[in-house]
């Protein structure tokens, strides 16, 4: 929604970090519950920017079925979550340049009331430790996955799969959402 991604980059432009869009020009059509999936990304990109350092940016990346692969080294909210996931399946990533997640961390980020203690980045306020959880549940329950993976610079990379749709006859129909206008609300 458009005030949402307002708020986001006027926050964004407060605390001197971008938000970088990387998505194709076509819609990625996914099936799903369109304020659910605001709801994921909001609070994604919440995070990215509580620990994000002064000068960097966030990045939102959307890739259509088959563009990309996975990852082993993907930490997920299930252990076999991760064995669904398919070339059939739209992919979001929200990558940062923060401090990163230690390794022994990585399982336990998607409990409920964990949170990591991390020097570094600017540390959240308030907060319990639910968010992740609440990503993790809209997630599966959409037949999705969520996962997270050291970012390649440093900070880390989040991603959720989604199970992409055939674009309907009728592309109004409230079933089918696009990844882009959740994302930017465009």
């Amino acid at each position: 929604d458009r005030s949402t991604w307002a708020g986001f980059e006027a926050r964004a432009r407060e605390i001197e970090v971008r938000i970088v869009l990387q998505a194709p020009e076509n819609r990625v059509p996914v099936d799903c519950d369109r304020d659910r999936m605001i709801q994921v990304v909001q609070n994604l990109l919440d995070n990215a920017l509580k620990f994000s350092p002064r000068g960097s940016a966030v990045e939102l990346r959307v890739f259509p079925p088959g563009a990309t692969q996975i990852n082993p080294d993907w930490v997920d909210q299930t252990d076999s979550a991760m064995s669904q996931l398919s070339d059939e399946m739209v992919l979001l990533e929200v990558a940062d340049l923060g401090p990163g997640i230690p390794a022994e961390q990585k399982p336990l980020v998607f409990r409920r009331f964990h949170q990591v203690n991390n020097s570094g980045g600017r540390h959240p306020t308030g907060g319990v430790g639910l968010g992740l959880t609440i990503c993790g549940e809209i997630t599966e329950a959409h037949q999705g996955w969520m996962g997270l993976r050291d970012n390649d610079d440093k900070g880390c990379v989040f991603m959720v799969a989604l199970p992409a749709v055939e674009v309907a006859e009728d592309p109004q129909s409230p079933t089918v959402g696009s990844l882009q206008e959740h994302a930017v609300g465009t």
